[in-house]
């Protein structure tokens, strides 16, 4: 089984500010393939933090943006 114990935000490989673990299940045989680290609201806010105030629009999916 494979453990990994950070989570990939902002391009970099962070540990997790949670101390949860979650189980990852394979649905095809129903069971634990993996075990990941759970995100806290502090991880959310990294990952956001790093997304607040760039333009998507100058990017080439720039029709995309309405």
């Amino acid at each position: 089984m494979k453990k990994f114990d950070k989570l990939y935000i902002n391009g970099e490989w962070i540990k997790s500010n949670s101390d949860e673990i979650i189980e990852v299940i394979n649905p095809a045989t129903e069971k634990s393939c993996a075990q990941v680290p759970g995100g806290n609201q502090e991880d959310v806010n990294a990952a956001a933090g790093f997304y607040h105030g760039r333009n998507f629009c100058s990017n080439r999916f720039a029709g995309r943006c309405v």
